[in-house]
């Protein structure tokens, strides 16, 4: 996904919506003013013995108050779009370049170290966080303690060997009891970094160095997660 530049995007959104709400204003107040005027010569140039039929005269009366409401309405689509504009430009400004932690049951392999954030959950006797293939085939394991810490992985399996990059990974939290069954597996925390601002189907989302694309209800900045 393309990182942008949210200031720039948010001006281009903002020169877009202004655009188009001027085009919409402008064709419902062309509207508005031919049906003024239309009304205003049909009522001075009726017969005073034959006047309007009152009924046909307030369906008109209705048509002019619709396009009244539609002029109204444009205008105030044309504010919220000014306001969706600035929230974005704040969003960035509030998210990019910090360090975030996010809560993720798969991550993509971009060739780096990735860092996790756990610790053992509540109930289980012993815990792992483990990495694994797409096959089910376990690649990496960390033995979890009753305190949250931070861990580094480097990209290699316990045999030695390289991951791809771009191989998607799956990432978990693994709980056990004693006998050693699994009573729970839940997302990892990934830490990493926020690197752009994007907008898709009107919903803002971060995008990370991590290749990641996460909404806002799934992050949180990092000094927040301990």
């Amino acid at each position: 996904m393309t990182t942008v530049n949210p200031a720039a995007a948010a001006t281009t959104a903002q020169s877009a919506q202004q655009q188009l709400q001027s085009s919409n204003n402008a064709a419902a107040n062309q509207d508005f003013n031919t049906f003024i005027e239309l009304l205003v010569a049909q009522v001075r140039n009726q017969d005073p013995l034959q006047p309007a039929d009152s009924t046909q005269f307030v369906e008109q009366l209705a048509t002019f108050s619709s396009l009244e409401q539609q002029v109204e309405t444009n205008s105030n689509l044309e504010a919220i779009g000014f306001l969706i504009s600035d929230l974005h430009t704040i969003v960035a400004n509030e998210w990019l370049g910090k360090d975030v932690a996010i809560d993720a049951n798969q991550i993509p392999y971009d060739g780096g170290e990735v860092k996790f954030s756990a610790q053992k959950p509540t109930g289980a006797d012993s815990a792992e966080l483990v990495i694994r293939a797409l096959n089910g085939e376990t690649l990496w394991t960390q033995s979890l303690g009753d305190t949250k810490e931070e861990f580094v992985w480097d990209g290699t399996s316990t045999s030695g060997e390289e991951i791809p990059v771009g191989t998607i990974l799956n990432v978990s939290v693994d709980g056990y009891s004693k006998d050693g069954r699994r009573i729970s597996s839940t997302a990892a925390e990934v830490l990493t970094t926020v690197t752009g601002v994007t907008n898709e189907n009107g919903k803002t989302r971060l995008t990370t160095e991590m290749n990641m694309s996460v909404g806002l209800d799934n992050v949180r900045h990092q000094d927040e997660h301990k």
